[in-house]
This record gives structure tokens, sequence and C-alpha cells, in this order.
């Protein structure tokens, strides 16, 4: 992965879930709501905004490390259940997928 994508910036809103049982907590249920703008390496608006473009695929990339090393970082944590929200306009800058 790209040394950008350890940088902060990601998630604009993060609610975390623990569901109880009698022992305590029973499982971790993490919500990523996402946005093109703030990931790591975007500095310029026609990179959220020109589909198709070099910087908006790079701009793309660039959300997909972010979205990994965010995904890394909460299965470490312990999160058991992880639901990404692409919130960014269409909701189609995810490309992998």
């Amino acid at each position: 992965m790209a040394k950008h994508s350890q940088k902060s910036g990601l998630i604009l809103l993060m609610t975390v879930l623990l569901t109880f049982s009698g022992q305590g907590f029973s499982q971790v249920r993490v919500y990523v709501n996402t946005d093109l703008e703030g990931i790591s390496g975007v500095y310029k608006f026609s990179q959220t905004r020109e589909k198709d473009t070099p910087l908006n695929l790079q701009a793309c990339e660039y959300f997909m490390d972010d979205i990994a090393a965010v995904i890394r970082g909460l299965r470490d944590g312990g999160a058991d259940d992880i639901v990404v929200l692409d919130g960014h306009g269409s909701q189609v800058v995810i490309p992998h997928l």
C-alpha cells in the first residue's frame, strides 16, 4: 500500500455499535461513512468531480488504499463486522467492486 494510505482523513463519521450480552460485549460492529473529499492525496476539487480523468482515477485508488488501511486497523482492533458506505455523490467511487 502507498504511504499516503496511512494518513488520517478517511472517515467523516464513524459510529461504533456494541451489542451487549449477559457476559459483556459479544460483537463489535463498525459503520464507516466515507467521502472522496478528505482522502489522503486528494487536494483538488477537480479530482472529485471530473470522472475518468487521470487525477480522478488516482483519487479513487487513494480512496481504496485509505479504506483498506482503516479496515486493517479495525480488524486488528477487534471489529467483528465492518460496513463501509461510499458517501461520495453517486456512490460509485469504489473502483474494484
